[in-house]
């Protein structure tokens, strides 16, 4: 009997000891790829969520009152302004802190999600081997994959990692309560437990709303609780989890619309939206498998048409998968299973409540694409039991694997600064995002000229794009630049094709307008900008001096003496304008 209970001891050592070990690899892969973070900027939307931020600061009651009881830039996040606030406590504002945090969930989230694999591959295989590679393979498919590195490298999204981590330990807690069904029902504890940890989730980032219709999946495979309770006992277990997702989405919704962030439905109408929806169910799977390169930002560009190649290809492909899976069901119930629980996740961000003027984006995938990472780890756990004692399984798991990490390695890099991140969105094509971003970081260097020329550029692919609009005309009415007159002919045109399309009753953007073309002494248009801010604000007298001098370059004398004195009868200590009368009375006729 000693020596049974030692043998027993034994077998249920060995394997807690090669899951330690693995784990262990698992975290150390995650701080080695992700490392170069530690040394990054704050980017892109850091600056107006932590650097401009006074909430996202201090850990006191007042920010805690605040973040669970407001939004922010679109968002309802009360515990990832929470965890922001420990960053801040612990070292101010010091990017490294916030990067350190943001790997430390990540590499979590990759424990937690080889502790599901491995749950969820053990009902579906009955070889210890297999769900044990398949559910490391998994993990690492997951930790190390580029698309990984958005929601890592990116501060801001420091919510993807943290609604991760408790959507895992959700999905645990959820399988450690459903165990033995068949003979003693729900776990009680650990089904409230799954609760409060979705609560958690929702509380974090609204991005694993789905888990109700995630939990009715693998209760059909792999759990196979289906026969046991039916379908009337399953749907009435997820309705506590659907409240929680309801509330969630609810709060989210509001989110977004109170900060203007939901794309009206003039601009992209249904057919549009679901035309993007599909995009997106087919970009996933090929960013995962066939990509090469990945970029933070994916804009829609121009109008969108379903008859458009890339979205008509996407369409059938999504309907032929559909199908194909349906047909297969009994056969592959794996496969579909899958597939229902990618669609349910990617659903909140598919683009049919259309936020922002991105197509796709990386951190889109974080909780979506875990499903086919599973995919990858069974199919390798089985390879490899099929196949001993050839080494084949390993060295190609490894090779793809170290290539994955040696290409998250290099995006975490282009995620450094602000000047790194959008030079490789460039790359990609033009982009009035990357142009304005370093616009804006050009401006904050002092280098006014290339500012310009960044903003111009951005407004030149956008006209409508108020941001950069705005911060060129705070630069240009500011006062000379010290750009060279093709960057200011290029500043001016810009602005005014946006003003003649979307903005006509902006004064202060005319007014900027006006004043570039007199720098670059092109007079005549110079007299129309400032004559339109002239009649938009009749009482704003620099405009009438500024009118009543291209006015006079312009060669119309009296019109400009009518000009500058509505400009002295606004401004009696306009000392310009008195000085250009003065020379106007004295020139020769």
């Amino acid at each position: 009997m000693s020596s049974g209970t030692e043998g027993r001891r034994t077998e249920r050592s060995v394997p807690r000891l090669q899951w330690c070990l693995a784990l262990a690899v698992l975290v150390g892969l995650v701080f080695a790829v992700y490392w170069p973070s530690i040394h990054g900027e704050f980017v892109w939307d850091d600056r107006a969520n932590l650097l401009e931020h006074e909430h996202a600061r201090n850990l006191s009651l007042e920010n805690l009152r605040w973040a669970f009881t407001h939004s922010h830039a679109g968002h309802y996040q009360p515990l990832t302004w929470v965890s922001f606030m420990v960053d801040h406590a612990i070292g101010g504002l010091e990017p490294r802190v916030y990067h350190v945090t943001s790997i430390a969930w990540h590499a979590l989230d990759t424990v937690l999600f080889a502790l599901v694999a491995w749950q969820l591959l053990r009902r579906a295989s009955r070889s210890h081997d297999a769900h044990f590679i398949g559910a490391i393979t998994a993990a690492a498919v997951f930790a190390l994959h580029p698309l990984r590195v958005e929601s890592v490298a990116w501060i801001t999204e420091r919510r993807d990692v943290l609604c991760s981590a408790f959507f895992l330990l959700s999905l645990l807690a959820y399988l450690r309560a459903v165990r033995s069904t068949a003979t003693r029902g729900l776990h009680v504890g650990w089904y409230c437990a799954a609760l409060a940890l979705f609560a958690g989730s929702m509380l974090s980032k609204a991005l694993g709303m789905a888990l109700p219709i995630v939990l009715l999946t693998i209760d059909v495979y792999p759990l196979r609780r289906l026969a046991e309770r039916g379908w009337t006992r399953l749907i009435v277990e997820k309705v506590p989890f659907l409240l929680i997702a309801i509330a969630g989405g609810l709060l989210a919704l509001n989110a977004q619309s109170s900060a203007g962030a939901l794309v009206d439905t003039g601009i992209h109408g249904w057919l549009g939206r679901i035309t993007v929806a599909f995009y997106g169910i087919a970009f996933y799977p090929r960013a995962m498998l066939v990509a090469t390169d990945w970029y933070p930002l994916y804009e829609v560009t121009s109008a969108i048409h379903p008859q458009e190649p890339r979205f008509a290809l996407s369409i059938a492909a999504v309907l032929a998968v559909s199908v194909a899976l349906l047909a297969l069901r009994r056969r592959f119930p794996a496969l579909l299973a899958v597939w229902i629980t990618y669609l349910a996740l990617l659903g909140p961000v598919s683009g049919i409540a259309q936020s922002g003027i991105h197509l796709v984006a990386d951190r889109y995938s974080y909780l979506s694409c875990l499903g086919f990472a599973l995919l990858l780890g069974w199919g390798a756990g089985q390879w490899c039991v099929r196949t001993r004692p050839s080494p084949t399984w390993a060295v190609v798991t490894i090779l793809v694997l170290g290539y994955w990490s040696v290409r998250s390695w290099q995006q975490t890099r282009v995620w450094h600064d602000e000047e790194s991140l959008w030079a490789h969105q460039l790359e990609r094509g033009p982009s009035t995002v990357a142009y304005d971003n370093l616009g804006a970081e050009s401006n904050r260097r002092g280098d006014r000229a290339r500012a310009v020329e960044r903003f111009a550029s951005a407004l030149a692919i956008l006209p409508q794009n108020d941001y950069a609009r705005n911060d060129l005309v705070e630069i240009l009415v500011a006062g000379d630049p010290h750009a060279e007159r093709e960057v200011l002919e290029k500043a001016a045109d810009a602005l005014h094709g946006s003003l003649a399309s979307f903005r006509r009753s902006d004064a202060r953007a005319w007014h900027a307008l006006g004043l570039t073309r007199a720098a670059l002494q092109q007079w005549e248009p110079a007299r129309d900008a400032f004559a339109h801010v002239t009649r938009l604000e009749p009482d704003f007298a620099p405009a009438w001096s500024k009118l009543g001098l291209a006015l006079y370059r312009h060669g119309d004398r009296t019109a400009a003496v009518a000009a500058l004195a509505r400009a002295l009868e606004l401004d009696a200590n306009d000392s310009r304008a008195r000085s250009l009368l003065e020379e106007i009375g004295s020139a020769p006729r």
